[in-house]
Order: structure tokens, then sequence, then C-alpha cells
């Protein structure tokens, strides 16, 4: 939960972010220009690397939910096991256990 009175503010994103507006409000520029206007009910998302301009008239209130993106060998863990989730369990159990070892060898060797 996050709030703020009256003011104005750049915000760069350093994960992605998704808000949902609670109480009041807030008028946002994203970094194409195009303005939001955002009031209780809204949800907005961010992308980690974006700046947003705020402007607060009087009061905002918002609940973040903010999602650090996979690393490159769990994204490939993860697109594995969607693709063999249909193929029966105990060939899904084999070949997720074995990319788990090769994307832990992976990760071992780029640290």
């Amino acid at each position: 939960m996050w709030d703020c009175t009256a003011g104005a503010f750049r915000w760069r994103y350093g994960i992605d972010e998704t808000i949902h507006i609670v109480e009041g409000g807030a008028i946002v520029t994203d970094e194409r220009g195009k303005v939001s206007e955002l009031r209780p009910g809204d949800v907005m998302m961010f992308r980690r690397g974006t700046s947003a301009d705020w402007q607060v008239p009087d009061y905002v209130r918002k609940i973040a939910f903010c999602v650090e993106p996979l690393s490159r060998p769990a994204a490939i863990l993860r697109n594995a096991e969607r693709h063999f989730r249909g193929r029966g369990a105990q060939a899904m159990r084999a070949t997720t256990a074995g990319l788990l070892l090769a994307t832990t060898a992976l990760v071992v060797d780029w640290t």
C-alpha cells in the first residue's frame, strides 16, 4: 500500500509494477506523452526501465504489485514445463528434472 499527498514528481520503474487505485486520484503521463487520469478502481501497468510523470491534485492511495522479470534460465525452464504439461506426468517429471539440472549448470557457469 502506498499513498501520497498533493504534488508532482517523475518516477522511474526498476521492476514491473501494476497498480490499483483505491482512493483519490492522479494524472500520469508516460514517456510517449500519453496522459491517464487515474481514479479509484483503475488499474495501470508500468514496465521496468520506463518512467512516468505523476501529478497528484489532492491525495492518492494505491496498491502496487511488483514483479521482477524471470532470468533467462528460469524462463527457459518455465516454457519447457508448459510445453510438456500435456505429455503425461512421468515424461514431464523426467524432462523437467533434466532441464532443471541443465539450467542449474548454466546458472553456475554464469556466476
